[in-house]
């Protein structure tokens, strides 16, 4: 796969994504056919981790480890990252057998398990929560800088006089009109 610069990803994106024709080189039209590959496989089992991914890809595409996490980020780069979604499906996967487990207790009139259920509902849907959380934006404080000239303060050495009188003629030369001040102190 190589080396690949920002222009000719954005090439195969515009490839990937663009109603024209894009023309690509023999290179960028293996690695957007191994990007689609890998968003395949992604999407058909978004649950899996990046590291199952790599190894998959090393074994798949017969790239070694570096190649594998370099094509990673490009498909998460160019295509997003699968993984985000999946957790929301997975979240309401969750709360989907909950509320079947709910019901079913319901229907045998189980109380004990309505009340477990009902809980669960309420943690995974985050209703034990306040929605007004404070967010603690009264405890944040702003720090106060006092300006100085000092450069040591920031951590610099300071610079010479000497050195200092080069600088000025070398940037300045003559120009006597400026208060030495203004310039470097």
């Amino acid at each position: 796969m190589g080396k690949y610069n920002a222009d000719k990803v954005k090439k195969i994106e515009k490839a990937l994504f663009s109603s024209k024709k894009i023309t690509l080189t023999p290179a960028e039209q293996e690695l957007k056919t191994k990007i689609e590959t890998v968003f395949t496989r992604w999407l058909s089992d978004p649950s899996k981790t990046d590291n199952e991914m790599k190894l998959w890809i090393q074994n798949q595409l017969q790239l070694d480890k570096q190649e594998a996490y370099r094509l990673m980020y490009f498909t998460k780069m160019l295509m997003g990252n699968v993984q985000v979604p999946a957790k929301q499906w997975h979240r309401y996967q969750v709360i989907q057998m909950l509320l079947e487990a709910y019901n079913k207790a319901r229907d045998k009139n189980d109380l004990g398990n309505m009340i477990a259920a009902a809980d669960k509902i309420g943690k995974y849907t985050k209703l034990d929560k306040d929605e007004d959380e404070d967010l603690g934006f009264d405890k944040i404080f702003v720090p106060e800088f006092e300006m100085t000239t000092d450069a040591s303060a920031a951590g610099f050495k300071p610079i010479s006089e000497e050195t200092k009188a080069k600088l000025r003629k070398k940037y300045l030369g003559d120009m006597d009109d400026l208060d030495e001040a203004e310039v470097i102190s």
